[in-house]
């Protein structure tokens, strides 16, 4: 199974939610049950269902993956493993890297992707597009209504700061 994120290909959606935790594991938690839905209805009759779950990813997808293990075992579902790589651990660090400037080949576009993302989960990024920003590619960082969703508790390095979202920490 592989995603096809919110924001890219046929999506209506005017951003990408990148590093959006929430947002992301959202639309991953949903795909391990349509996929055990599909199965008998493939081409191989050969295949079946062990009923194991390995969830792993590279990059962005290292930080899906591990968001979905977390949204997963949080809502009681079992991962066999999951082997999430080559993600930003800390996100904190990683924004502070890109603005203060540690600039890699990357950055150009991390930066925009990462600001209009928690503008959009968050609302308290920025109050106007930043000037940073060419007038040209503003247009995506335009701030859009606050979307309700419960944060996932058990991301440490995500905290919610909107009302009635958990702030627990992760669990031991």
């Amino acid at each position: 199974m592989a995603p096809s994120y919110a924001g890219y290909d046929i999506s209506t959606l005017g951003y990408h939610p990148f590093l959006d935790a929430v947002q992301q594991s959202g639309e991953m938690i949903g795909t391990p049950t349509a996929a055990r839905t599909a199965l008998p209805n493939t081409f191989s009759s050969a295949t079946s269902d062990n009923g194991k779950l390995f969830v792993t990813g590279y990059s962005e997808g290292g930080h899906v993956a591990m968001a979905t293990q977390c949204a997963l075992e949080a809502a009681g579902k079992t991962v066999t493993a999951a082997a999430p790589m080559s993600r930003p651990y800390a996100l904190e660090a990683f924004g502070d890297a890109i603005f203060f400037g540690d600039v890699d080949i990357g950055s150009t576009v991390f930066g925009p992707l990462l600001t209009t993302s928690y503008q959009h989960a968050y609302g308290n990024i920025y109050m106007s597009p930043p000037t940073s920003i060419a007038p040209p590619m503003r247009r995506v960082s335009k701030p859009c209504c606050p979307v309700r969703r419960q944060l996932i508790p058990c991301l440490p390095t995500v905290r919610c700061r909107r009302p009635r979202c958990s702030t627990a920490p992760c669990p031991s």
